[in-house]
């Protein structure tokens, strides 16, 4: 009887062991499946390889999924760097610059492992990163950065300082500069510095190239959908190492209810451009909402014209005095618009904290009219793009009127908006100008003296030589100083008028990891660092 039980519970023994073999190889097999993180869908032309969510620790990095990003609309251009308009953006996952750059506008190294400014500052000298693949297979070389950056040179207006590129060898090239620039590298971080691919641009020619972005990112591209979607999918030889994502998925909707819909139902990752009347809501559902300065606006006045009543700077000032800023930030800007009494926000290097502003004071505006000599006050245009916020113009408009300054306001299509711009007008031109991390680089664009832009503005005679100052700095002290004393200069004399930071908004589900988009800047990102949360 006892050797009967020993049989028995060998016999038992054997089975368990068989089945536990068994449920031991479906696991194997389960977990050699392709899977995708919870509420990312596969597109199609993306194939999502495993991802390691099983095994991996929390808050470690995982492979796989497709990150989805609402847009409100494509760009008609995202693969030809030097013809305009192009997006950066849209472009971000699949097309890398020589450079990027910190908070403070400083270059890092990209695909330009390190540079060297001469000391007389009449060149830099790039090396640039060996081993980096095309998306076509080509390779990244000296010869090909010359290329591109010859070809961006003779159909933009920036990198001007450039005199000629010589090619030293295979992986470095020499900038050779008719003075020296911190506005240059500035310039590299973004299209300026773009390397695409000549021979495929040569094959194919350069409209094909408008939506065939072939560079050396991440991620290269999948399919496009005029006006749908834009799919990209992970590169395998990717310089930097396998990145993390299978793909990526832009989605554009313009409806900004609808794109908001769509993303609270769990149809994409991040919403870009929200608007500040949707925080409170996507806040209070849980989701991670971002700010970044994007643009300081101003009114602009016709002051290079001496018959206009803006040459005096009694009436630029009392312009200044007569809006209330801060009332109408609150009632139109939801924390997210906010008083501007000079060009660099205070969030950029060259805020200059010394200056306070001329605050709303309508008796002051209404004082200083009649100082120079309109008592009764006085009658204008203010000139503004049709996309412009309609009741931020309105407002405009009534407390200019408590001033005794009577305002037409007339709407432009873009077309028309760049010819005022570029060829004058009168009155008032309601515009602005971006807050990049580098600020010389904005002010250079939208008011070097003699420049293309704001044309009737009269800029005062410090102006010119503080910029060629504040871009010609090598340090980041020697730089911030720079910009608070052209940023004195603009206010003291009432260049133009500073009104507002405006701030761009996005937001992000739970599962986004490692992602700094929206953190320093809205454009640029370390997409190769992202990666999805179960």
């Amino acid at each position: 009887m006892k050797g009967l039980n020993i049989k028995v519970i060998i016999f038992l023994l054997v089975i368990i062991l068989m089945l536990a073999n068994v449920f031991s190889c479906g696991d194997s097999e389960k977990s050699s499946t392709p899977t995708q993180a919870p509420g990312i869908q596969t597109s199609t032309g993306l194939t999502p390889a495993p991802t390691s969510a099983s095994t991996a620790k929390a808050g470690e990095p995982q492979y796989g999924g497709v990150l989805k990003i609402i847009r409100s609309k494509p760009a008609a251009n995202y693969g030809y760097p030097p013809k305009s308009p192009g997006s950066y953006s849209t472009a971000r996952g699949c097309l890398e610059t020589l450079f990027y750059y910190d908070n403070n506008g400083e270059p890092l190294p990209y695909l330009a492992e390190s540079w060297e400014i001469a000391p007389d500052g009449k060149s830099v000298t790039i090396n640039v990163r060996k081993g980096v693949k095309l998306h076509d297979g080509t390779d990244l070389n000296a010869e090909l950065v010359k290329w591109n950056l010859d070809t961006y040179r003779a159909n933009a207006s920036s990198l001007g300082e450039i005199t000629g590129i010589d090619v030293l060898d295979e992986h470095t090239v020499r900038l050779n500069l008719s003075h020296f620039s911190n506005v240059l590298l500035s310039t590299l971080v973004f299209t300026g510095g773009a390397m695409v691919s000549r021979e495929a641009i040569e094959q194919n020619g350069i409209e094909w190239a408008y939506t065939n972005p072939i560079s050396t990112g991440p991620y290269k591209l999948a399919e496009y959908k005029r006006d749908t979607s834009l799919e990209l999918v992970r590169f395998d030889d990717y310089w930097g190492g396998k990145p993390y994502l299978d793909g990526i998925k832009y989605i554009y909707i313009a409806d900004a209810t609808t794109a908001l819909m769509a993303f609270k139902a769990g149809e994409a990752n991040i919403l870009t451009g929200v608007s500040a009347k949707y925080v409170e809501d996507l806040k209070a559902s849980g989701f991670d909402v971002r700010a970044v300065p994007s643009l300081t606006t101003w009114l602009a006045p016709d002051s290079a014209n001496p018959e206009s009543p803006f040459a005096d700077k009694r009436v630029r000032e009392a312009v200044s005095y007569a809006i209330d800023r801060e009332a109408i930030a609150e009632a139109i800007g939801l924390g997210y618009l906010k008083a501007a009494y000079q060009l660099t926000p205070s969030e950029r290097l060259g805020h200059n904290p010394s200056i306070t502003g001329r605050k709303y004071n309508p008796e002051k505006a209404r004082e200083l009219l009649k100082e120079a000599g309109y008592p009764n006050g006085l009658t204008t245009t203010i000139w503004a793009g049709t996309s412009e916020n309609k009741d931020l113009l309105l407002a405009f408009q009534r407390y200019l009127a408590e001033a005794n300054i009577d305002v037409k306001i007339e709407l432009v299509d873009p077309g028309k908006s760049i010819q005022l711009r570029t060829e004058g007008w009168d009155g008032l031109m309601y515009g602005g100008m971006g807050c990049d991390a580098n600020m010389n680089q904005r002010l250079l664009v939208e008011l070097e003296t003699g420049g293309t832009f704001y044309v009737d503005t009269q800029r005062p005679a410090e102006w010119g030589p503080a910029m060629t100052e504040s871009i010609s700095t090598k340090t980041l002290e020697d730089r911030e100083k720079a910009i608070q004393k052209l940023m004195q200069i603009c206010y003291d004399d009432a260049m133009v008028i500073p009104l507002f930071t405006t701030y761009e908004i996005g937001a992000f589900d739970k599962h986004v990891q490692d992602c700094d988009l929206y953190k320093t800047h809205h454009v640029m990102w370390n997409i190769e660092n992202v990666w999805l949360s179960p």
